[in-house]
């Protein structure tokens, strides 16, 4: 046999074993976005973000025109000045850490039928006086300036759903600001707070997985 012939030979073998490879790396996304059809997170951005100064957010979180969570901050002085900030479920519920304060909830948190929740409860409430102002009392969870995910609960026609919404509330004023949420597709379905990938991240590990394919293919092909 030629060198020539061998070199055809080799350059068949390596076209096969890539076409092969790349066939491999499509099927397991292929099976894994089947898999993960019925589970799907739906992302929902907030542009721009809400901002609630004495001022409430009716929130229709899935677009099917039934709203499901009211946000809430009010500001009031009778004497002292109070300011509060609440959330409130139309439709579900929200995730609370004890029976009167919400949970704020950081990533990994799984947001669920197993969770706790109620129907409305208190982020922050603090109460000051004098100017500067001097802070006399403060109670929930969400104080001192805290970014966190606000866990839900909603229902529309297809059943219950879970999701979050990232929220911070400030530092005595307590003004809410609501960035975006995203909630499970699925009915009756858990949601965790790191189910939602960058779409940068999934093309990245697709191709990581095509290069290492190519990379085998060579090493059978010389």
């Amino acid at each position: 046999m030629s060198h020539k012939r061998i070199r055809s030979v080799g350059l068949k073998g390596f076209t096969r074993a890539l076409v092969h490879g790349i066939t491999v790396v499509l099927s397991v996304a292929a099976m894994a976005n089947a898999r993960s059809a019925a589970a799907a997170p739906i992302y929902v951005n907030v542009d721009p973000d809400q901002v609630l100064q004495d001022s409430n957010f009716i929130w229709d979180v899935d677009g099917d025109g039934e709203k499901d969570l009211i946000l809430s901050q009010t500001f009031g002085c009778v004497g002292d000045c109070l300011t509060t900030a609440h959330a409130s479920a139309l439709s579900g519920g929200i995730v609370m850490a004890t029976a009167t304060d919400v949970a704020p909830l950081s990533a990994g948190a799984i947001i669920g039928p197993a969770s706790l929740f109620g129907g409305m409860g208190l982020m922050a409430q603090d109460t000051f006086s004098n100017n500067p102002p001097t802070t006399t009392s403060e109670e929930g969870l969400w104080d001192d300036g805290l970014t966190a995910f606000l866990g839900f609960s909603f229902a529309n026609a297809s059943g219950t759903h879970y999701g979050w919404a990232r929220v911070r509330v400030d530092e005595m004023t307590n003004i809410m600001t609501v960035f975006d949420a995203a909630y499970e597709d699925a009915p009756d379905t858990a949601l965790a707070l790191d189910q939602v990938p960058e779409p940068a991240t999934a093309a990245l590990l697709l191709l990581g997985a095509a290069s290492a394919a190519v990379r085998r293919a060579r090493r059978r092909a010389i």
